[in-house]
């Protein structure tokens, strides 16, 4: 039967016989066994296969999917045909075959698994070229912009397998390389596509050279090539002109010459190019016309024929892009004479020619004259001739036959008229069937193609065709276009349906104006009616009403005219407000998109028509969608910045040209009136008499707003056009004004036109003034002449309006000083016209692309500035820049005395300094710093002193510096040019002797240096400047310059231009900040000694200031790291006050090495404090706070320790006076004796504390809740105290809550009662402020308008929900709850003690850090329900307070982590946002990058700290330090340790590797080493056990502290023992025994870290003793144990009943109720191998008491937390809350 398959299998194949394929798959599914479970045969596994491939080449998709089904039911080997499945099954789901380039990850997967088949096996290396192959094929419609991206993934991947293959077709591997490359483009990797780009470069060059150049033509299109790049000259002789003609290309592509013109070096560069390529050619070469031959002898080597012509024809195409007709020719030319062209570069050379011969003729078809047309279609006749004869070729390269059809399609294009279209209907039909006959991936120009072929269809009447035509285009096109399509192919799906009405009021509207256009133009009356039914299809509500808004009204006074043209004025008034609120009466309004279409189909076809009231109702509607919601929220758009996509920007197009229509229909309607846009109304002859005169007013009134309305929408089109970039919109607005505006140009009535030109000329300046340029000037000179108008008169005449004083005899108003006498106002009027008018007079300087401006324009123009330049009596000079003429003047003379000309350049440079020219200010100071030597020679003879010379020369070399440093940009050799130069300024300052220039110099050159003081390279060449700038500024201080006479007038002249200041506290601050800069950069080097020597400098020169108070306190802190006395220092302190004194001793505490001189700190800053109010006592508390920590971080005596920490509950219980008194005043309501409702034991608890109602700031709560924290840390489980401390500082958490909800609701009810504050010269804010709570209200009554009502008769508004502000009572409650946003809002904005507020909380980190420790000890209690209110706190410190999402983040998953211990997961209100709160934030992620790119870069430098690897524990820090900078590394390693805990892999792991990689790239060892052991925790909970060891390896050489290598033991241990190794048990002893030993080494040096150590150590024990009894276990019950394996388990034993013991000593039941269970499951493994009856029954009871110690312990946790349970849950739930962590 295989035979007989394999024949038809054959037989399909060579016969390409469907029929046949249906008789292979029948006979192998009869031989097929019942049931797909077992592994099939491997005959027919491979015939499944094989039968499957024909049916997919044939078509039968069926056939193939059920093979490959059944073929992956049998349970398929690993092997060539299960490859070759992949492949199969990759192709069926691939958009090749599918049709949809939507869903293509599927097949991207079989490839992926194909790929990894294939190159895994030498064997199979055929199978990755086979797939590389069928990839291509099958992703071939993604292999376009914007799609392509996706693929570079699968891509890479593929590349990488046919280099591991070692694939010998290197021409399709660099193939596929270069399509990488693009991909990777495309998704935006610019930084991966470079790198790759070098690498396809290298390859190709050594491979496959003749891709060379394209590879090199797509690394420039997309700006790829960098200092890395190859050089293409050094690849083949053709590299110079290819990098020639690859620079031109990118202009091109760039766009640089859409707009502008080409350029004479273009054209001359275009030229070169081409005489490269002909002195190239082997023998005689062409020479372009009008140039003479070059000489030959300079080319060393001629370029191949092969690449000549390749260089030629893209020589050609770029000439033909820019129009260059002669090296078009030329091009040609050498074409024809090279016998080296193929079949296809011959027939681009053909498309060449038709493309230059229609060229040549461009000046007949722009006027679309005959000829022209003629021409152009004789070259469409040819170029079908020549397809025709490609497409029957058959052999010819398929980009060919492209060529020919791009050519055609772009010769075709200006044809595509109404009534030309279809002379070129067969050639169109030909293009698109050549195209898909080659499957073209030029899928937009097809999709072109086949749009202009079904608009040919219908307009013949073919509607089917049509529709066919549409229907290839759907499948071609993607995006907004796709829709487009569609939408089209409904609507002529509606009109092909003749018999059948839409129910849908659109396609109804659709089929109307369809009608419409099909009637005939004389049939007015007819198609009126038709388009008014189809607007009152689309607004049935409002469409009439506004439509008889033209209706002249009848009027019962009828005779008088002013009365009928006020009554037309209120009737058309009234019925355009029909269209408000049309809007909101829809009832679906999703389909926006689709209805501004068709209400623009209907303005169109009325305009088109001329039915004007019907277009002008139309408009009203339509524009009622230019609303802002195409665009997105809180967007400011620029000019050609506005972010939207495709269909939206389609719609707003639009709407900008229904703007224009609107317009223009409107101002239709006020010629029908009489009156021209923007004129007054004209005045009838009969008025009425004066009673008239107010209907007279509203009629005039109303055409006023028709012209304010039309002109709107003429600048709202252009608004439209500059928001998308669309320059043609903005001009065509420009041209519309400009000739509606003609009557009124003409009237001369510039002044009316003004604000509307003057926005029209802004915008144009603003898109680039691409369009005509003629008009931009006349626009300009109007604009200049509108403001001239008030002071000139509309006959040109100048008024006194503006005018100082009465003018004189010659008609010119003058001034003292020569300036022009008028009002601020008019001068700056002037001043803008004059601006206007230079502007226009530069545009007339600039080739024009599209001509030249008249000389008429220019004159106008003139006219206007040289009237300005009169009224603001400038001399009227070609040369406008006095400042250029000035220096042109000082070039021209000869001088005589060095002196004088040397003054003259200062005052010149200075003079160029004010008006911003650094140009010539670098020209002026140049010429002065050249003058130095003969000024200082000349000095004896002239009238000026030395320091008067020293004086100028520093001013001017301030000067250049500045300009120097302005102009530098990034340049760093010119940067630091201007930073010498400022420092030779101060140099001649001192010179001078001149402190106010010595001051203004060293200003200069410290705030420009500012840039070089970020980084500890940079600001190591600061110290040699810094150091002479001081030591200018100390001599020049002290003493006054006492120069000569002469000299002091030449010193003050220059000063006043310089504007020095005499400020001395500035003088003072700049010397601080040099000096600590100093200090900084010996602190870099670690040379403290140096550093302490410029501190001290620092205090003998300065003042007794607060800049000098600065030094003093780091001189102090330097004395302490040097280990030297600070008391002299801080007896100087003592005179700043007690805080001061204490903050400084502190500080000394935490910068001396000395543990002694550490401890004298601490104790000096305590004494320092006195006990006296609520500040002091608070600042004390916290420093004996921070002094307890470190002496438990010294391990000194814990009653020490805790002394220290009961002062400060003692301080912190200490109430004010006032709150004493009210507390202790009977008269006043105290309020509940329980104000947080506790149960009874916590009663007991806080009863011996204080007085809870008492304690209402929060400060000092979270303080006692850090001071409780920390007590019952150090407390050890045993003792009472332990438990009562946490306890404690719960209940302080609990009233957190209570306190700050009571001061929220009284801050609400505040609110609610107070009146808003409305300022008097804002209506509209008050307005808005009086609806600030007011959701979903917006309407405004006339009582807002009034005055406010008396408080006595306002209700107070409710600005929340009472059950808002009510906290919850039980567990269950806060599992639910979620912090109110009113609340959150007040928690922000609220500065109260007694609420959560940033002041409440000064230390957000810090505070953080105790409620996590809180909870960490309270879920140690086994009472994690108690947990939930301190995890509620730290999440909104971390929202609201600290403002960090990801911290918040990490709460709710430690809230839900919490909830789900509890078994409230349902309950949790953060469940379902776990993928979200798992996820890195962005601004995290950019931080992230950030701070990486800093650390390499300081890295180059050689300027990151070293940090020292050590395999050892490290000293213990303070408590909260690893957390007082909330970094974002750390919050991820949190998340990531929670997201592991339930079960959230993926997110750990994106967690830990941004974590793990920025501590890498920053240097933080500790970091990195846990990210590392949180990578191994999850490999191990993934089963990778093997990379899990590697991992731990890694994180071991970098170390941690105790814990880390606790933890670090226990997963060794689990990764070791999963292994499955026979050696496991002695691996994982000898891990354990390592790992107790580092603990016990630590253990003498931290007698107070003693209990958790040897908790741990106890921990360890019990897990080697239970992996030992593991390994026993497996033995069977007839089996007997050796005497080791005995021993050892006896042993093991042994170590769980210590263990146990030693974990109950400590007070951890849990633990040693797990230490119980593991010895009574060693007692039953020794029971079940025992020797004898008795011995068994011993181990036996053994057993029973070590589960009956274990029951006993946990009983007593049990009864432990169910004693701290609200009373309201106590049963089943607090059982299961309670016995949480005690399961074993």
């Amino acid at each position: 039967m295989d035979l007989d398959i394999r024949k038809y299998l054959n037989r399909a194949r060579e016969q390409k016989d469907v029929e046949a394929v249906r008789l292979a798959y029948q006979l192998i599914t009869d031989a097929l066994p019942d049931g797909g479970g077992a592994r099939r045969p491997c005959s027919a596994a491979e015939l499944l296969v094989l039968c499957a491939e024909e049916a997919l080449q044939l078509g039968c998709l069926e056939i193939s999917v059920a093979c490959l089904k059944s073929y992956f039911e049998g349970n398929p080997a690993t092997n060539q045909f299960l490859c070759r499945a992949y492949l199969c099954k990759g192709q069926l789901r691939s958009p090749a075959t599918s049709g949809n380039t939507d869903d293509f990850q599927s097949a991207l997967l079989y490839f992926q698994k194909a790929i990894e088949i294939s190159k895994n096996n030498p064997r199979y290396h055929f199978l990755v070229f086979n797939t590389s192959l069928r990839f291509v094929q099958a992703m071939r419609p993604l292999l376009r912009p914007g799609l392509r991206g996706r693929l570079a993934p699968s891509l890479a991947l593929l590349v990488s397998a046919l280099e591991e293959a070692a694939e010998p077709d290197y021409s399709w591997r660099a193939e596929l390389m270069i399509h990488l490359v693009e991909c990777l483009v495309d998704a935006g990797r610019r930084e991966d596509a470079c790198r790759y780009s070098t690498v396809t470069s290298e390859f190709v060059a050594s491979h496959a050279p003749h891709l060379y150049p394209e590879v090199l033509t797509l690394m420039a299109r997309y700006q790829l090539l960098g200092d890395s790049s190859p050089d293409m000259t050094t690849h083949a002789p053709s590299g110079a002109v290819l990098t020639k003609i690859i620079k031109l290309k990118n202009r091109v592509k760039g766009g640089e010459r859409e707009s502008c013109p080409l350029s004479e070096e273009d054209v001359v560069e275009l030229k070169e190019v081409f005489s490269l390529l002909a002195e190239h050619a082997v023998g005689p070469h062409a020479v372009m016309p009008g140039e003479t031959p070059t000489n030959t002898s300079q080319t060393s080597a001629a370029i191949p024929p092969a690449e000549r012509v390749v260089l030629l024809l893209e020589l050609a195409l770029l000439g033909l892009q820019w129009k260059q007709q002669e090296v078009v020719a030329s091009c040609l030319k050498e074409l024809r004479s090279a016998k080296e062209t193929t079949a296809s570069q011959h027939v681009m050379l053909e498309c060449f020619q038709c493309e230059l011969n229609v060229l040549r003729k461009q000046e007949k078809m722009s006027i679309y004259s005959k000829a022209g047309i003629e021409a152009r279609l004789k070259e469409i006749g040819k170029l079908d001739r020549l397809l025709r004869h490609v497409a029957a070729a058959g052999e010819t390269d398929p980009r060919a036959v492209q060529a020919v059809c791009a050519t055609q399609w772009s010769v075709c294009l200006p044809l595509l008229q109404r009534n030309l279209r279809k002379r070129v209907r067969a050639e169109l039909q030909r293009v698109a069937q050549a195209l898909e006959d080659i499957d073209s991936m030029l899928l937009e120009t097809r999709c072109e193609v086949h749009q202009e072929l079904a608009l040919l269809e219908e307009e013949e009447g073919r509607l089917e065709a049509s529709l066919g035509h549409l229907e290839r285009a759907v499948l071609l096109a993607d995006g907004p276009r796709r829709e487009r399509l569609l939408t089209t192919v409904h609507r002529l799906r509606l009109r092909a349906t003749l018999y059948s009405a839409p129910s849908r009021p659109e396609d109804r509207a659709a089929m109307l104006l369809q009608q419409a256009k099909d009637k005939a133009p004389n049939d007015s009356a007819d198609i009126r009616s038709t388009l008014v039914q189809a607007g009152l299809l689309l607004a049935p509500d409002a469409f009439q009403i506004v439509l008889d808004a033209d209706c002249t009204p009848e009027s019962n006074d009828g005779t008088v005219p002013a009365i009928q043209l006020s009554a037309k004025a209120q009737h058309h008034s009234w019925s355009v407000q029909g269209v408000k609120g049309h809007l909101e009466r829809l009832a679906d309004d999703n389909n926006a998109t689709e209805r501004v279409n068709v209400w623009a189909v209907l303005v169109k076809a009325a305009r088109g028509h001329e039915v004007w009231d019907v277009c002008r109702a139309a408009c009203r509607f339509c524009l009622l969608y230019d609303d802002g919601r195409w665009t997105e929220k809180g967007q400011s758009p620029e000019q050609g910045s506005l972010q939207v996509n495709a269909s939206s920007r389609d719609v707003l197009l639009l709407l900008a040209e229904i703007c224009f229509i609107n317009a223009e229909a409107t101002v239709q309607k006020l010629q029908s009136e009489g009156v021209e846009l923007n004129s007054p109304a004209v005045l009838p002859q009969d008025r009425g008499g004066p009673a008239s005169e107010d209907h007279w007013g509203v009629y005039r009134d109303w055409i006023q707003s028709l012209s304010a309305y039309a002109t709107a929408g003429f600048l709202r089109g252009a608004e439209l056009g500059e928001e998308l970039g669309e320059w043609w919109m903005v001009d065509n607005a420009a041209v519309y004004l400009w000739n509606y505006s003609r009557p009124l140009l003409a009237a001369c009535e510039y002044r009316t036109l003004l604000p509307t030109f003057q926005t029209l000329v802004d915008t144009l300046r603003r898109t680039g003034h691409c369009g005509d340029q003629a008009l931009l000037m006349l626009l300009c000179d109007c604009v200049a002449r509108g403001l001239l108008q008030p002071l000139l008169g509309r006959d040109g005449v100048r008024t006194k309006k503006g005018a100082g004083r009465t003018p004189d005899k010659a008609g010119s108003t003058t001034h003292v000083g020569g300036t022009p006498a008028m009002e601020p106002a008019a001068l700056k009027d002037l001043n803008k016209a004059l601006e206007m008018c230079e502007f226009a007079l530069c545009l007339s300087s600039v080739a024009v692309p599209g001509g030249t401006v008249s000389m008429v324009t220019r004159k106008q123009v003139l006219t206007t500035w040289v009237q300005i330049k009169r009224l603001l009596q400038q001399p009227v000079s070609q040369t406008k820049d006095i400042g250029v003429e000035l220096v042109r003047a000082a070039s021209d003379c000869a001088w005589s005395d060095a002196v004088a000309e040397l003054q003259v350049w200062s005052q010149l440079a200075s003079l160029c300094h004010h008006g911003d020219d650094h140009n010539l200010v670098l020209h002026c100071t140049q010429a002065v710093l050249l003058l130095e030597g003969a000024a200082s020679r000349g000095i004896s003879g002239s009238f000026y002193g030395p320091n008067a010379v020293n004086e100028m020369l520093s001013s001017v070399a301030g000067l250049r510096g500045l300009s120097l440093a302005h102009q530098s940009s990034g340049d760093l050799h010119k940067y630091k040019e201007a930073l010498q130069v400022l420092l030779s300024s101060v140099s001649f300052a001192e010179k001078a002797q001149s402190l106010p220039l010595c001051r203004a110099a060293a200003r200069h050159y410290w705030n420009t240096c500012l840039p070089l003081t970020r980084a500890p390279a940079d600001r190591q060449q600061l110290q040699g400047p810094l150091e002479r700038i001081l030591s200018a500024l100390c001599r020049t201080g002290p003493r006054q310059t006492t120069g000569e006479a002469k000299g002091r007038v030449a010193a003050t002249t220059t000063a006043k231009s310089e504007e020095l200041t005499n400020d001395e506290d500035d003088e003072i601050g700049l010397r601080a900040g040099m000096y600590q800069m100093l200090f900084r950069i010996h602190g870099d080097q670690g040379d403290w000694e140096r550093a302490l020597q410029v501190l001290d400098k620092g205090v003998r020169e300065l003042p007794r200031t607060q800049h000098r108070l600065l030094l003093l306190q780091q001189r102090t802190l330097v004395r302490a790291r040097l280990d030297q006395s600070a008391g002299t220092d801080m007896q100087r302190f003592k005179e700043e006050g007690e805080h001061v004194c204490s903050s400084v001793w502190h500080q000394v505490a935490l910068c001396s090495p000395d543990t002694q001189q550490q401890l004298a700190g601490f104790q000096s800053s305590v004494a320092s404090l006195s006990e006296q109010g609520a500040e002091g006592r608070w600042q004390k508390a916290d420093l004996l706070m921070q002094f307890a920590e470190w002496l438990y971080g010294q391990n000194q005596p814990l009653q020490t320790t805790q002394h220290h920490l009961h002062w400060a509950v003692d301080l912190l219980l200490q109430l004010d006076p006032e709150l004493a008194q009210e507390t202790e005043d009977p008269t006043k309501d105290s309020g509940p004796a329980d104000p947080l409702g506790l149960d009874a034991p916590l009663q007991a608890v806080v009863r011996g504390a204080s007085s809870l109602s008492a304690l209402q700031e929060v400060r000092r709560l979270d303080g006692l809740i850090r001071a409780h924290t920390l007590l019952g840390f150090m407390e050890p489980r045993t003792s009472p105290g332990h438990q009562e401390n946490l306890l404690r500082a719960y209940v302080f958490v609990l009233r957190i809550w209570n306190v700050s909800m009571a001061t929220v609701r009284e801050v609400l009810n505040e609110m609610a009662k107070a009146p808003p504050v409305e300022p008097p010269s804002s209506p509209a804010s008050r307005k808005e402020k009086s609806v600030v709570r007011d959701k979903g209200k917006g309407k405004k009554t006339k009582e807002a308008q009034q005055t406010p009502r008396p408080p006595t008769e306002e209700k107070p508004k409710q600005l929340f929900q009472e059950e808002e502000l009510t906290l919850p009572s039980t567990a269950t409650e806060w599992a639910r709850y979620v912090c109110p946003h009113v609340v959150r809002e007040t928690f922000q904005t609220s500065g109260a003690h007694h609420c959560i507020s940033k002041r409440s909380f000064p230390k957000q980190a810090q505070s953080l850090f105790y409620l996590d420790l809180l909870v960490r000890e309270l879920t140690s209690l086994s009472l994690p329900h108690l947990s939930l209110p301190v995890l509620h706190l730290a999440e909104t410190i971390a929202h609201d307070l600290v403002g960090r999402k990801g911290l918040s983040d990490l709460y709710r998953l430690r809230i839900v982590r919490t909830c789900g211990q509890l078994g409230m997961d349902a309950h949790s209100p953060y469940q379902d946002e776990l993928l979200d709160l798992s996820s890195l934030r962005e601004q995290e992620l950019i931080e992230c990058r950030k701070a990486i790119f800093i650390a390499r870069q300081r890295r180059s430098q050689n300027m990151l700290p070293k940090q020292s690897s050590s395999a050892e524990p490290r000293p213990e820090v303070r408590l909260h330090q690893r957390r007082a900078e909330l970094s974002s590394e750390g919050i991820w390693l949190d998340k990531a340790e929670v997201c592991l805990s339930i079960g959230l892999y993926p997110s750990a792991r994106g967690l830990l590797v941004e974590g793990h990689l920025l501590a890498k790239e920053v240097g933080q060892q500790e970091t990195e080493a846990s990210a590392l052991l949180g990578l191994a925790g999850l490999a191990c909970a993934e089963g990778d056990h093997g990379q899990a060891l590697e991992l731990l390896d890694r994180a071991q050489d970098l170390g941690g502290d105790e814990e880390f290598w606790y933890k670090l033991t226990l997963t060794r241990v689990q990764a070791t023992a999963s292994l499955g190794d026979q050696e496991a048990v002695a691996k994982v002893d000898l891990v354990i025994q390592q790992g107790c030993a580092v603990l016990r080494s630590v253990l003498g040096q931290r007698p107070n870290r003693a209990p958790r150590l040897r908790l741990w150590i106890a921990s360890l024990e019990t897990r080697r003793a239970a992996e030992c009894i593991r390994l026993v276990s497996h033995r069977g019950p007839g089996e007997t144990l050796s005497a080791g394996e005995a021993l050892r388990l006896t042993q093991a034993c042994h170590a769980l009943r210590d263990a146990a013991r030693e974990s109950t000593q400590l007070g951890h039941e849990e633990q040693a109720a797990q230490a119980h269970l593991e010895h009574a499951t060693g007692l039953r493994v020794l029971a079940r191998h025992a020797g004898s009856d008795d011995e068994e029954k011993r181990h036996l009871l053994d057993s029973v008491c070590r589960m009956q110690e274990a029951v006993s312990l946990q009983e007593h946790a049990l009864l432990r937390a169910w004693s701290w349970a609200p009373s309201q849950e106590v049963g089943p739930g607090a059982v299961q809350m309670a016995m949480t962590q005690q399961e074993v």
